[in-house]
């Protein structure tokens, strides 16, 4: 309202109150009627055409049910509980710890400790979909978006591994080669194309419905001799007997 429209509220007690204090009390009275019902109407019409900046505002019983914050700006936010439906991340986020053990941005979820990181999950700055779990001394485990998973340090387990495909083990010379034990091992090489079978103290090989050894030549040896195969004994035999 504008003008004179909410003259109790815009000037002080009426300065002309009748020397008869009767007549003045009643005067009184109704000069604080008027006011009370004009600060009634004005907290009852409260909006942003008429409220265009406070300072502060206490207030305990503002029902705030229906009401819509379209856009807002805030320093500090300390809550208890806070139920959401939806957040929006599109203009970017980020939630963190005190001391930036756990960091949520709009991306990622990494977890750290005493500065190192030790979980990662999420997108890298290439965008693609990471996930990596580490011991803070960069041996883990990584996942990348291909699927394709990159092992460091040892893998112990109780269980079996069960390997789906194709199972291939490479030393620093990318020839495949397994270890056990310290002296015993499986190795092949890539330029050859020959496999190594080896261990210190000896090797058994041991099948119920017996062993078959077969190469392309026929040929068999052992530290560099031929072996007679079954057949060539019969033949040897015969020509045996059949000499005598």
């Amino acid at each position: 309202r504008r003008g004179n429209a909410l003259p109790n509220l815009t000037t002080p007690i009426p300065p002309m109150l009748s020397q008869e204090t009767k007549t003045a009390l009643k005067q009184l009275k109704e000069w604080g009627t008027a006011l009370i019902d004009e600060l009634g109407f004005i907290l009852n019409n409260l909006d942003s055409s008429n409220v265009t900046e406070a300072a502060m505002v206490k207030a305990e019983n503002i029902d705030v049910t229906d009401g819509k914050i379209l856009n807002a700006q805030i320093k500090n936010l300390t809550a208890d509980k806070i139920t959401a439906g939806t957040i929006d991340l599109s203009q970017g986020i980020t939630v963190k710890s005190s001391d930036d053990s756990l960091k949520i941005t709009a991306n990622t979820i990494s977890i750290s400790e005493n500065g190192e990181l030790r979980v990662l999950m999420g997108k890298n700055d290439n965008g693609n979909f990471v996930f990596m779990i580490t011991d803070g001394n960069g041996n883990g485990l990584m996942l990348d978006d291909n699927g394709e998973a990159v092992f460091s340090g040892n893998i112990n387990t109780q269980k079996d591994v069960i390997i789906g495909r194709q199972l291939k083990m490479c030393n620093y010379n990318n020839d495949g080669y397994i270890l056990f034990g310290d002296n015993a091992s499986i190795s092949g090489n890539k330029n050859t194309d020959t496999l190594n079978i080896s261990a210190i103290n000896g090797i058994t090989l041991y099948s119920s419905g017996g062993i078959k050894l077969n190469t392309t030549n026929g040929t068999v040896s052992v530290n560099g001799d031929k072996v007679v195969t079954y057949s060539e004994m019969q033949k040897y035999v015969a020509l045996a007997l059949a000499a005598l």
